[in-house]
């Protein structure tokens, strides 16, 4: 459906009043048919620029739209298994194996090494925040459970959920295998 502004009302009131005061003598025969043509281009013209500035406006917003909408969640192949050893601070690393799974089910495994211990396991499942991009993982309370999620790599959170800064921030990162 078609929207008429204030101004193309006004313009067609005039061509219509123009219309109406010309005598259909053979001098203004050629005037009248310019004011038509003149008026259809104008109108033409209004209806085209309309319909072009909705479909900006359109394409403006879908865009906006499109790229609000990217996350690790959404866009990355994030479930797999991810291995690391990070550092421990009464031995020679964790070796820490996680698993992801698409039903938002976990494994993890860590193994404290050269303390001659086996493995420790658990199981549950995890959340994303609502940016998309850390999951948490439930049921574990003595220890980090927030991992950022990153192209083919996660990267083990502090306990309050931030980043680990410092040297060793880079050996707090599990590649994907």
């Amino acid at each position: 459906m078609i929207s008429y502004s204030r101004k193309r009302i006004f313009k067609l009131i005039l061509i219509q009043a123009m219309i109406s005061s010309f005598r259909f003598s053979h001098g203004n025969i050629f005037l009248f048919c310019t004011v038509l043509a003149v008026s259809f281009f104008l109108t033409v013209g209004c209806v085209k620029n309309s319909t072009r500035n909705e479909l900006n406006d359109k394409k403006r917003n879908s865009s906006s739209v499109s790229t609000d909408i990217h996350t690790s969640r959404n866009s990355l192949d994030w479930h797999g298994t991810y291995h690391g050893v990070v550092p421990c601070a009464d031995c020679d690393g964790i070796e820490t194996v996680l698993t992801l799974n698409p039903d938002h089910t976990f494994e993890l495994s860590s193994t404290y090494l050269g303390k001659g211990r086996d493995a420790v396991g658990t199981r549950g499942t995890f959340g994303w925040n609502t940016d998309g991009n850390t999951i948490t993982l439930s049921g574990i309370a003595n220890g980090p459970n927030q991992y950022f999620v990153g192209e083919n790599k996660i990267l083990q959170l502090d306990m309050s959920g931030q980043r680990i800064t410092g040297s060793l921030s880079d050996r707090y990162v599990l590649q994907k295998q």
